[in-house]
C-alpha cells in the first residue's frame, strides 16, 4: 500500500493548537521586497467649535455618512451602529474610536508621493465635511479642554466590552480609550530575520523620536508641561501594553508570541458579534477551548488587536508610540522609517547606532518624557543628535533606493523636512503651542483649534 504524507501546516481557518501554529500566521504575513509598503494611521480629537465641547457620536455618524457619499466608500456597521467607512477598491478606511476620535487609515503604498496623496486628499475632504457641522479635528495627543466624563461614547459592541473591563482597573485605561490619539506607521517584513531586526530598531528608536513629537499642550483648558498621552500608556493595563524587553533582543518574534498567550483575552469571536470573557488567555484557549471550541488564525488577529504595546507585531509591525500629527509631520514620521528600515544599508547603520543605545536608557527616556519634564529636557540634546543621525541614515536610504518624485518636483527624501526643521530648532509640537498659547493667543482655547486647522491646510 503506498502512503501518503500528510502536511499538517494550519490554514487560516483550521485550529491552533500550538506555538508553532501561532508562528506561522506570522509567517504567512512574509512579504517579498518588491511587495512592501508603507501605510499611515493618523487619529484626531474632535471638538464642536461654538462652544469647545468634544465631538459626540450623533454627530461624528452624521459626519461619516456624508463622507461615505462624497467618496463613495461602503459604510462599516458593527452590531447595527455606522463606525466607519471603507474603500471598496482598497484597504484605506475612516473609522471612529471610542471617544469620538476619528482615525484615518491609508492604504499602504511603497510610493511615499502617493501615501501623501491619500492623507491630504482624506483629511481635506473630512475637514471640508466637518466644517459644515461646526466641527474642527486637531493634531494634538490628548483631548485638550473635556473631562472624561464629558467625552463621546461610540456603541459599539467591542468598545462596551472594553470599557466594562478597563473600568474595574485603578489606572488610567479609560483615558486611553476615550482620550488620546496617536500617529502609527505600518511596515512589511520579509522573514523572521527581518521581522526581528525591525522589531528591534523600532522598539529602540521610536520611543526617542516619539519624545520629540510630543503634541499634549493644554489639559482641561490649561497649560500643561508634561506629555499626557505618554502618562497615560505607562499607567493603563501592564499584561497589554507598555515595551517589553524582549523586543530588543534576538529572539523578539517567539517571546512576543508567549507573551501575547499569556495576555488575557477580553472577548471572543462569534457569529452574532464578540462576548465579553474572563480569566481565559489564549493559551487556554487553544489547549482547552471554549464553549467547545478552539481559536482560529482569525481568532488569534482579533486578540493580537487587543493588545497595545508600543511595537505591535500583526500582519504588519505597527509603530504606535506617537501623538497625533498634522499631516505633513505624519508623513514625514513615515518617510523616516521607510529610509531607515526598507534599505539595507541603513539597516547596517541603524544597527551600529542602536549599540550605543541602551535599552534601559530608552525605558528612562520614555518614562521622564511622560513624567519629570525637567528630567526630559537634560537629555534633549542627545535625543536630537540621534534623530539627527536617523534622518541622515533614513535621506540616504532614500535615495538608494530610488525616490519617487511628483509632478511639482516634490521627491519622498524633501518628505523628511518638516520633521528635520522640527529637530533642528529643538522644540516639540507641544512646546511650540504652549508658547503661542501664552505669547500670541492669550490663553485663548479658540487659538489652538485655529492652529490646528491651519496646520492641515499648510501639510
Amino acid at each position: 500500500m503506498s502512503s501518503q504524507l500528510v502536511d499538517f501546516r494550519v490554514t487560516p481557518h483550521s485550529v491552533l493548537r500550538t506555538e508553532e501554529h501561532v508562528l506561522e500566521c506570522f509567517e504567512r504575513s512574509y512579504k517579498p521586497r518588491d511587495q512592501w509598503g508603507i501605510g499611515i494611521e493618523l487619529e484626531k480629537i474632535g471638538v464642536c467649535k461654538r462652544d469647545l465641547s468634544p465631538v459626540q457620536y450623533d454627530t461624528a455618524q452624521i459626519i461619516l455618512q456624508e463622507l461615505g457619499r462624497r467618496l463613495h466608500w461602503e459604510q462599516i456597521i458593527d452590531g447595527g451602529v455606522l463606525v466607519g467607512l471603507r474603500n471598496g477598491v482598497g484597504s484605506a478606511s475612516i473609522t471612529l474610536e471610542p471617544g469620538a476620535q476619528i482615525e484615518i487609515a491609508t492604504a499602504p503604498s511603497a510610493n511615499l508621493i502617493d501615501l501623501r496623496s491619500q492623507l491630504l486628499s482624506q483629511v481635506e475632504m473630512l475637514n471640508s465635511i466637518s466644517k459644515q457641522h461646526e466641527v474642527g479635528w486637531l493634531s494634538v495627543g490628548y483631548q485638550p479642554f473635556a473631562r472624561l466624563t464629558e467625552v463621546g461614547r461610540v456603541p459599539k459592541p467591542r468598545y462596551e466590552i472594553m470599557r466594562n473591563h478597563f473600568s474595574s482597573m485603578k489606572d488610567r485605561s479609560l483615558e486611553m480609550m476615550y482620550m488620546t490619539a496617536a500617529t502609527q506607521i505600518n511596515i512589511d517584513y520579509s522573514d523572521r530575520d527581518d521581522l526581528t531586526t525591525k522589531i528591534g530598531l523600532a522598539a529602540t528608536f521610536s520611543p526617542l523620536v516619539a519624545s520629540l513629537l510630543s503634541s499634549c499642550p493644554i489639559i482641561r483648558g490649561k497649560i500643561s508641561r508634561s506629555s499626557r498621552r505618554s502618562l497615560v500608556w505607562v499607567q493603563t493595563d501592564p499584561a497589554r501594553t507598555g515595551l517589553p524587553s524582549f523586543l530588543f533582543g534576538a529572539n523578539a518574534l517567539v517571546e512576543y508570541v508567549r507573551w501575547a498567550l499569556k495576555a488575557p483575552m477580553l472577548m471572543i469571536r462569534e457569529t452574532s458579534g464578540v462576548r465579553p470573557v474572563t480569566d481565559l488567555t489564549f493559551e487556554a484557549f487553544m489547549r482547552q477551548g471554549y464553549c467547545g471550541r478552539f481559536p482560529t488564525e482569525e481568532d488569534w488577529w482579533h486578540h493580537v488587536n487587543l493588545l497595545f504595546p508600543d511595537v505591535r507585531l500583526r500582519r504588519t509591525i505597527e509603530i504606535r508610540g506617537t501623538d497625533s500629527l498634522p499631516s505633513s509631520l505624519a508623513i514625514s514620521l513615515a518617510t523616516l522609517w521607510k529610509g531607515l528600515l526598507y534599505d539595507q544599508e541603513s539597516i547596517k547603520q541603524a544597527l551600529r547606532l542602536k549599540e550605543d543605545t541602551r535599552p534601559e536608557w530608552v525605558m528612562f527616556v520614555r518614562q521622564i518624557a511622560a513624567r519629570h519634564p525637567g528630567l526630559f529636557a537634560a537629555e534633549r540634546d542627545r535625543l536630537r543628535r540621534i534623530a539627527s543621525d536617523l534622518i541622515s541614515i533614513s535621506e540616504a536610504g532614500l535615495q538608494r533606493l530610488g525616490v519617487f518624485v511628483d509632478d511639482n518636483d516634490v521627491s519622498e527624501d524633501q518628505l523628511l523636512m518638516p520633521l528635520k526643521s522640527l529637530v533642528k530648532t529643538g522644540q516639540t509640537p507641544a512646546e511650540i503651542m504652549r508658547q503661542f498659547w501664552l505669547e500670541k493667543w492669550a490663553k485663548d482655547p479658540r487659538s489652538l483649534v485655529k492652529y490646528s486647522m491651519e496646520q492641515e491646510v499648510t501639510a
